[in-house]
């Protein structure tokens, strides 16, 4: 039977459908992006091919291992005007902000599922990096982190590689759930994550792995099958707040997700957010929130039915989900 789900975190509703799977498209609806490394221009040896680099980490011998360049094609600009601005009758704001493309490794067929943990480590220090550096402007709000994995997520180029996106302003979404949190954090004197981690790890159905800074689950409304929240406990809204040891538990977590997916999914399309409090403002927004990763494999594509009510079908239970991830790790 289905089910309608809420998630407490997002607010949102899910309707888990089992019977779904049985369509004729099945889940993974996996289509490669072109993997011809000729001409890639995140290639090692090919970077007169990239706007001018921001930050790189570098082996012992001085070759780059993870490097960040302004996004060729922009979203956002720092040298765009900043304010508000009319326009006969419409509102319209400048283009300012910042828009960075993380290439996560010089190697071009190496993805993300194949990292080791040193190189996840690697590509989470450049993100703290760069989330810290980005956040000195005092007129930037939010910075968004992301990975776009394959066609199906939204990717353009095969070659492994992440993006941040840093806004003057929060966009709605955002600002929605974080006051949301902070009026948990008001009413509670508890952050709502701290108390959803504390409620999956009474119930023990949909963890998948833990160590002593981070956790792993399904979350128990799912919007997208094997959908995995990577949460921390240390009490850290933004991946800033992640010590080194603290990096190298989610290096270690995220290893253990990703050969889990490999297994049981094969190949697939995914996208990976990173969830930080905003910057600049409100610290007791900033408090009241708490820094955590969501991984959306994207097997399937969303049709009429999720568009226009914003409610999504998820064919895959969380409780199948965990059991599955856990036996192909």
């Amino acid at each position: 039977m289905s089910e309608i789900r809420y998630c407490k975190l997002t607010q949102k509703e899910v309707i888990i459908a089992h019977n779904r799977l049985k369509r004729p498209s099945g889940l993974n609806q996996y289509e490669k992006l072109d993997q011809d490394s000729k001409g890639c221009p995140f290639e090692r040896g090919n970077e007169e091919f990239t706007p001018n680099e921001i930050y790189r980490i570098n082996d012992s011998s001085g070759n780059w291992l993870c490097r960040v360049v302004p996004n060729l094609y922009k979203a956002l600009s720092l040298e765009d005007a900043q304010g508000s601005f009319k326009e006969e009758f419409y509102e319209k704001k400048g283009g300012f902000g910042a828009h960075e493309v993380v290439i996560e490794t010089p190697i071009h067929n190496l993805q993300m599922p194949n990292f080791s943990q040193e190189q996840f480590f690697i590509y989470l220090s450049v993100l703290r990096h760069r989330f810290k550096e980005l956040q000195k402007d005092q007129r930037l709000q939010y910075i968004s982190i992301f990975k776009n994995s394959g066609k199906n997520a939204g990717a353009s180029i095969y070659h492994a590689h992440s993006q941040i996106i840093a806004m003057p302003t929060l966009p709605l979404e955002v600002q929605k759930q974080m006051n949301f949190q902070k009026d948990y954090f008001t009413q509670h004197s508890r952050t709502l994550l701290d108390d959803l981690v504390y409620e999956e790890r009474y119930i023990q159905k949909r963890i998948l792995f833990q160590n002593s800074s981070f956790i792993a689950y399904c979350p128990y409304a799912s919007l997208f099958a094997f959908e995995v929240i990577v949460a921390n406990t240390i009490s850290a809204d933004s991946i800033e707040g992640c010590s080194d040891d603290a990096l190298k538990d989610l290096s270690q977590i995220l290893q253990k997700v990703f050969t889990s997916y490999s297994n049981a999914l094969g190949e697939f399309d995914f996208n990976m957010i990173f969830y930080n409090s905003a910057v600049n403002i409100d610290k007791e927004l900033q408090k009241s929130n708490r820094f955590y990763l969501k991984i959306i494999p994207r097997l399937y594509n969303i049709a009429g039915f999720e568009l226009s009510t914003s409610i999504m079908i998820n064919p895959m239970p969380p409780e199948e989900a965990v059991k599955l991830l856990i036996k192909e790790s």
